[in-house]
């Protein structure tokens, strides 16, 4: 059979797909290499010395969600429908994803979904942040109001935070009309993706 089609064998064509994105990702770090190395060169010869700071912003890592997006979302879901991931008690499974490509290809095909939540500068507290609890709170609470209101003004601990933390981008969408369910088989009444994206 052919190996590339998820709908034979989801796990294979996911496992595929994970030794492609590694080697992508091999593929990524080199060309950085490569770019900083040249940008040092080229700073030395123009009498600027080495400088160790070069980096290689113009090298930027892949999306693997952008690639083949389709496949790996049917195959991911029929995989866990299989695996008896999802509670067919759920009236609205959450999704998560790291891939922006994912959540675009699922909203483009989608004229029902809400955006119900999106947060472009969000702390990822570490453990033993005296913030992460509130913060944590403050998000559940807003998923528990079943995305129908946008959280109330959370308030801005980033200033106080001194524990190294992250930020991020928390961006969820939510497929009202089953049309998620349907075409990839998940129970429930309707469907929310969330987005998660570290920034640094």
């Amino acid at each position: 059979g052919d190996a590339a089609d998820p709908s034979r064998d989801p796990l294979l064509f996911l496992r595929l797909a994970e030794m492609w994105d590694g080697d992508s990702e091999t593929i990524d770090r080199e060309l950085m290499a490569v770019e900083k190395n040249s940008s040092a060169l080229f700073a030395t010869l123009k009498g600027e010395g080495d400088l160790d700071g070069v980096s290689a912003a113009s090298v930027r890592p892949r999306d693997p969600g952008a690639e083949r997006t389709g496949k790996r979302v049917s195959a991911w879901c029929s995989g866990a429908v299989r695996a008896e991931v999802f509670d067919p008690d759920d009236p609205c499974p959450v999704l998560a994803t790291t891939s922006p490509a994912v959540l675009d290809y699922l909203v483009q095909d989608s004229r029902e979904a809400i955006n119900g939540l999106d947060i472009d500068s969000i702390k990822v507290h570490e453990q033993g942040c005296a913030s992460r609890a509130v913060w944590q709170r403050d998000f559940n609470n807003t998923l528990d109001d079943n995305f129908e209101e946008y959280p109330p003004s959370w308030e801005d601990r980033a200033e106080d935070c001194t524990c190294g933390s992250l930020s991020g981008r928390i961006r969820l969408c939510v497929f009202p009309d089953g049309s998620l369910n349907k075409r990839f088989e998940i129970p429930g009444r309707q469907v929310a993706v969330c987005l998660v994206e570290l920034n640094s």
